[in-house]
């Protein structure tokens, strides 16, 4: 149960990301295109955004949600696996005895 708990908390996570990294590059286009003078940010993309630019500090929220949306998705594959397999060792063992 508690991988699923985990790959549930990954497909969250994402889709925090991903608001995050949408919230993230509304502010930073506002100040590229002069709509802002200043926007606050987070601080580490602030500082990816003065030594790598627009678009690494827009990406990278959205890269790491991709990724916990692939981790959940693995561990909740593995998880499926694992329970078929149980649920089968289980019919196996009471089919036998």
């Amino acid at each position: 149960m508690a991988t699923n708990l985990t790959a549930r908390e990954d497909f969250i996570g994402g889709i925090i990301f991903f608001a995050g990294g949408a919230w993230i590059y509304r502010d930073l286009n506002s100040l590229q295109s002069g709509k802002e003078a200043v926007v606050e940010i987070w601080a580490p993309i602030a500082w990816l955004y003065e030594h790598f630019g627009f678009g690494i500090a827009v990406s990278i929220l959205p890269i790491l949600a991709l990724s916990l949306f692939i981790r959940g998705a693995v561990r909740y594959r593995k998880e499926s696996k694992e329970n078929t397999l149980n649920s089968d060792a289980e019919h196996t063992h009471e089919s036998g005895s």
